[in-house]
């Protein structure tokens, strides 16, 4: 029995390495390449493992080494590799797109996937692309890595036809493997911890907008320098600094938070830097800071803009030299630390009037990543309306309320002032005023807004995007007229008393805007 075993699987690792070889082959010969890597990825995790690798001969022959094969490399370390360690690499598995480098851009990692050392040390010209595999839903599937000897090779490569080889293998390729899991993990042995970095990095939007921030966060995952993350109140802005620390080379280290406005002063100095026993009233004992309890993490400093000039001018200190000393000590401590702070205000504007430093605004902003407010994705108000009634639901241990088409549509003309944040307000009130009702409709939308309207006063920050007020309320009368009469049929006595109106007045209402009742009769 375990010889028949034995031999299905050895039936199976040459059916699939006779494809591959044929695949790669056929790759080779129409990019031009001198050499093309395969890794493929896991199902979960963020392992990729190399599949193969071929290069071009100089008699023009091509040879295809199945690597996933090769007993004696499952001990070399460039057999699998967690995607996340590399700019490159990252881009292609959450972005689906294309890349190329000259090779004398690469990182030493990115040389070392392709040659052995002693080999690409040799190298100075060259060019290296990086292309996705995509199955047939679009899932990336993994990575194809070239080098071409010029660019000259490299710009006369048939990327059509690379195309669309590459669409034919991977649902075979991935089908195969999928039957093949279990003898490949024994003879990959991959380390898979497990920590899965999503295509969307945890960021819910499918608008071209949120996708540019996607592709901007994941071009600061892998680099030391400080993150300045800008957008309105309520756009998520801590939710940027999150995804830098999960899917990071940070992401194993510490991560602290501190908003800049929520305390004093001489609070927040001490929070930030620390202080020695007896440095002030009450110091009794020794406290290490928030920079240092950061070491070798992340620092999030929300409201940055409200930080008082004194502190800007100990932390520029501290980017600076990269030391700090605690309040009432005269020692300094060795800090490494990723800063990612975040504001809503105009730093630039506030320079101007001598309320920020720029100095310091430079060594913050050294990275930035500015977001949209919610009024500008188109599409993810939708999106994110499921998304939080699903959550709701899952907190409150309920069934999921289906969110009808005049809901959403209603949601979508809304101008949104508190941004995402707003948004989920709205949907977890709808979904508690209607515990027991499994759609939530224009009626429930339309009540909770007018709700939260009464209860939210107004600062010079909630800027109405359309019309005059008078515009605004009119069509907001309107809306509601329309939404009860949908709702109880046309039956204008009954609608008259829900809105407290006498009838004369509902008559009045209805003429004024040229609605008819007998519409929603039926």
């Amino acid at each position: 029995m375990q010889k028949h075993v034995n031999n299905t699987t050895n039936n199976q690792h040459n059916d699939l390495g006779e494809f591959t070889q044929c695949w790669l082959s056929g790759v080779l010969k129409h990019s031009g390449a001198q050499k093309v890597i395969c890794f493929l990825s896991q199902v979960s995790g963020t392992q990729l493992f190399k599949m193969a690798e071929g290069q071009t001969q100089r008699n023009q022959k091509h040879m295809i080494n199945l690597t996933y094969l090769d007993h004696n490399q499952t001990k070399n370390k460039n057999l699998n590799t967690d995607y996340r360690e590399f700019n490159t690499l990252t881009l292609c598995m959450t972005e689906g797109r294309n890349f190329n480098l000259h090779f004398s851009q690469c990182s030493e990692d990115i040389k070392d996937l392709l040659f052995e050392q002693s080999d690409h040390y040799l190298l100075t010209d060259g060019e290296v692309e990086f292309v996705p595999l995509k199955n047939t839903q679009q899932r990336v599937s993994g990575v194809l890595m070239f080098y071409y000897p010029n660019f000259t090779s490299y710009k006369k490569s048939d990327r059509q036809t690379i195309h669309t080889l590459n669409s034919l293998a991977v649902d075979r390729l991935t089908s195969t493997l999928k039957k093949q899991h279990i003898s490949l993990e024994k003879i990959l042995t991959p380390n898979n911890d497990g920590n899965h970095i999503p295509s969307d990095l945890n960021i819910i939007g499918n608008s071209q907008a949120i996708k540019t921030v996607r592709l901007t966060i994941s071009k600061a995952l892998h680099i030391n320098r400080n993150v300045l993350v800008t957008g309105e109140t309520g756009s998520g802005k801590e939710l940027i600094a999150k995804a830098i620390h999960q899917f990071g080379n940070r992401r194993n280290e510490p991560y602290v938070i501190q908003n800049c406005a929520s305390i004093p002063e001489h609070l927040l100095e001490s929070e930030l830097f620390g202080y020695q026993k007896g440095a002030f009233t009450g110091a009794d004992r020794d406290y290490i800071g928030l920079i240092r309890s950061a070491d070798k993490g992340i620092l999030f400093l929300d409201e940055i803009g409200d930080m008082p000039s004194s502190l800007q001018a100990k932390l520029l200190r501290v980017l600076e030299e990269k030391k700090v000393r605690p309040l009432g000590s005269t020692t300094l401590y060795d800090v490494d630390v990723k800063i990612i702070s975040a504001t809503h205000q105009a730093l630039i504007k506030k320079i101007e009037q001598g309320e920020f430093r720029q100095d310091l605004y430079f060594r913050l902003a050294q990275f930035t990543i500015p977001l949209p407010a919610l009024r500008e994705r188109e599409g993810d108000v939708a999106l994110l309306s499921h998304f939080f009634a699903d959550n709701y639901a899952q907190e409150q241990h309920q069934s999921t309320p289906e969110l009808t088409k005049d809901f959403i549509d209603y949601l979508v003309e809304y101008s949104f002032p508190g941004n995402v944040r707003e948004l989920k307000n709205i949907i977890e009130r709808c979904c508690m005023e209607a515990p027991n009702t499994r759609k939530l409709d224009k009626v429930i939308i339309i009540q909770v807004l007018n709700e939260l309207m009464m209860m939210t006063p107004k600062t010079k920050d909630n800027n109405p995007q359309i019309g005059s007020l008078s515009s605004q309320i009119e069509q907001f009368e309107k809306t509601v007229l329309v939404a009860y009469l949908e709702r109880h049929q046309g039956h204008l006595q009954t609608i008259a008393n829900r809105l407290e109106l006498s009838k004369g007045s509902l008559d009045y209402r209805l003429r004024k805007f040229n609605l008819s009742a007998k519409e929603w009769r039926y």
